[in-house]
């Protein structure tokens, strides 16, 4: 008998499973099963270039639909998995159908967290998570000029600049006193305020939101204080929360996110978990890598752990951030003591080209190995991950843009980068 894995969820864990074991020729059935209509499709453009309107809606998906034309996959869009029957090993969906499977895997992602305040239902709050809540913001921009985000992460920037750049009176409002302050250290913060309020937006920091005040439709923010912000509508981002209530309900454990061990298993040998509904880190290259490695490990003989400290994690290009691995303030956590060090150059492709802007990076190394445990970088390309690019930093006369691309630095090649003049002074703050 034909084995079956079905997966439940359609975002980027899903799609990259599916691509995985399409290209290690699996021969048994593939069943995904998405509540949306679209196939799988990239979410981190939504609060960039889509939103912007710079791209289109194929362009987002995470392969083309003919990719899934093949006799062994089925793609189930509109459906929803309502229950998980483990003892039988089946899954049933909304409109009562039951689907069987050998191996399940919960690609489940997250939702927008929201915000629980008076007002919160009012015509013209948004929040941004998928293909759809993007094309209602975008709906707005016709008619209104005047928008409060409430967040300043990833999401709340990204859609603070593109707003901006459409001509929008923008205010962000955000709880913590800095912004992107649970991902970012306070130099990186310094940046983007400075960066942001120099195209106008207005930061309201340290402001907490009490309620949003209109008839029917929004009209205004109320702060704590008893600001009253005018807002023609409003965009909220103030994070996710991981969609764990089908897995719990089939009782197995969760806790801030479905927990899964070093190879993405639940309690339930039949049962998987990748991406944002896990306990892990929940970013997309994330939900990529354990999708990847999860096929490799299942399928092809060949057990794959997701190395979650050195794989890039986020792109953030408004304007352009690359992160690799943990954040200081997961370092200090995880490793027994951690070394910092800073720098701010000029990179040769932006003096070439004419570019005045300087790179600032920042990288924290593990002490007991010497090890980089995490790089953020600002304004420069992403990070990539490739093992040789050690080998090409050490060896072939380094300079900025190669030493940008190494994930894993041994500071022996950091101290000969200065050596080169490269990268001018490092300055270490343990």
């Amino acid at each position: 008998m034909t084995e079956r894995t079905v997966i439940a969820g359609a975002g980027h864990a899903a799609g990259q499973v599916v691509a995985t074991l399409k290209q290690l020729k699996y021969s048994g059935q593939i069943v995904l099963v998405g509540d949306e209509v679209y196939l799988p499709y990239q979410r981190p453009p939504l609060s960039k270039k889509f939103l912007a309107g710079a791209m289109p809606a194929e362009r987002l998906h995470f392969k083309p639909a003919s990719f899934y034309d093949e006799p062994n996959i089925e793609i189930r869009l509109r459906t929803r998995i309502t229950t998980i029957d483990r003892d039988n090993k089946s899954v049933h969906t909304e409109g009562g159908e039951r689907i069987s499977y050998d191996k399940l895997v919960l690609a489940l992602g997250s939702r927008a967290r929201r915000l629980r305040i008076d007002g919160a239902d009012l015509a013209g709050v948004h929040y941004l998570r998928s293909i759809a809540d993007v094309d209602d913001i975008r709906s707005e921009l016709n008619h209104y000029r005047r928008t409060v985000i409430i967040g300043a992460g990833y999401i709340g920037l990204e859609v603070a600049a593109v707003m901006q750049q459409q001509g929008l009176d923008v205010t962000v409002v955000e709880l913590a006193d800095r912004v992107m302050s649970r991902v970012v250290s306070p130099e990186i913060s310094d940046f983007y305020q400075i960066e942001h309020t120099n195209q106008g937006v207005k930061l309201r920091l340290s402001t907490s939101v009490s309620a949003f005040r209109g008839d029917k439709r929004i009209a205004s923010v109320e702060t704590t204080d008893g600001e009253q912000i005018p807002a023609d509508f409003v965009v909220v981002g103030i994070g996710i929360v991981a969609n764990t209530e089908l897995a719990a309900s089939a009782g197995l454990t969760v806790d801030n996110g479905i927990v899964v061990n070093d190879q993405c298993e639940t309690g339930d040998p039949a049962v998987y978990a990748v991406g944002d509904c896990t306990d892990r880190v929940n970013l997309t290259p994330v939900a990529i890598h354990e999708g990847r490695c999860l096929a490799e490990t299942l399928y092809n003989d060949n057990p794959q752990f997701p190395d979650h400290r050195n794989i890039p994690t986020a792109v953030f290009t408004q304007p352009e951030i690359g992160t690799v691995g943990m954040s200081e303030e997961d370092a200090r956590g995880h490793c027994a003591a951690v070394d910092i060090y800073k720098t701010r150059f000029r990179p040769l492709k932006h003096t070439l080209t004419g570019r005045a802007e300087k790179v600032f990076m920042k990288l924290v190394v593990d002490r007991a190995d010497g090890q980089e445990a995490g790089q953020r970088t600002v304004l420069t390309v992403h990070p990539t991950v490739r093992q040789n690019q050690n080998r090409r930093a050490a060896g072939h006369g380094a300079d900025a843009g190669v030493f940008l691309d190494v994930y894993r630095l041994d500071l022996a090649v950091g101290a000969g980068l200065v050596q080169f003049g490269v990268l001018g002074l490092i300055s270490r703050a343990g």
